[in-house]
């Protein structure tokens, strides 16, 4: 099984930009002028992010992800980015839960919170892998999604390109392809994560200061597309 690491929360994300790369990736020009560019079929999702200054009392999570972030498959956030659905509706909600969403009987885990906020539609009609359109029932956040946003199907995350409602039942396309086949009944994902790993982690390592302060770089990282969590 694929392992991969939850983005620690002291970890600040201070910007981020989701954009699908394209069916090429820019590669390097030889001395010959030959182009190095790599061919991905549907391209995949590339992060840019950058991140706050981080203080004494979490320098130990800032150095525990140094050691992470190169080669490792990393679970991304995007629910504090611009680009994720949001409403009136969902602020409302999501301080709700200020520990989480407890389970059904109304228990948190042992550590005494509950799972995260996470708003989803229904999938309403079976997507194939390498489909570009989906149907979905938003009516739990009704007119949440527009174009521009993305979302979740499984783990891969997807760019609104166009959206139609019908009341409350939304036909979308969107970009990149589906990673696989979805199901009817499936969740699509309002506030999806981004499977990936680091383009550049060294630009991330920044030296602490006497202060017992980092701050960390700029990152550039690329979506993981694997069978085995998709």
């Amino acid at each position: 099984m694929t392992v991969f690491y939850d983005w620690p929360a002291a970890v600040r994300l201070n910007s981020i930009l989701v954009y699908p790369s394209g069916a090429l990736e820019a590669g390097r020009l030889s001395r010959a002028e030959f182009d190095n560019s790599v061919r991905i079929p549907g391209g995949r999702n590339i992060a840019r992010a950058t991140f706050a200054t981080m203080g004494p009392d979490t320098l130990n999570w800032f150095h525990w992800f140094a050691g992470r972030i190169a080669g490792n498959i990393i679970r991304l956030p995007l629910h504090q980015s611009g680009q994720v659905a949001d409403t009136a509706e969902l602020q409302a909600a999501e301080p709700q839960y200020p520990t989480g969403i407890p389970f059904s009987n109304t228990q948190p885990f042992s550590t005494g919170y509950g799972f995260q906020f996470s708003p989803t539609g229904d999938v309403l009609t079976a997507v194939q892998k390498g489909d570009v359109t989906v149907t979905a029932d938003l009516s739990r956040w009704p007119g949440a999604l527009t174009f521009g946003k993305v979302f979740g199907l499984g783990y891969g995350v997807h760019h609104v390109q166009d959206i139609a409602y019908t009341g409350s039942v939304a036909d979308i396309a969107f970009s990149p392809p589906a990673r696989r086949d979805i199901l009817a009944g499936e969740a699509l994902r309002l506030r999806p994560s981004l499977l990936c790993k680091a383009i550049d982690p060294n630009s991330f390592m920044e030296p602490v200061k006497h202060a017992r302060l980092a701050s960390p770089g700029p990152m550039v990282l690329r979506e993981v597309i694997d069978d085995s969590l998709l």
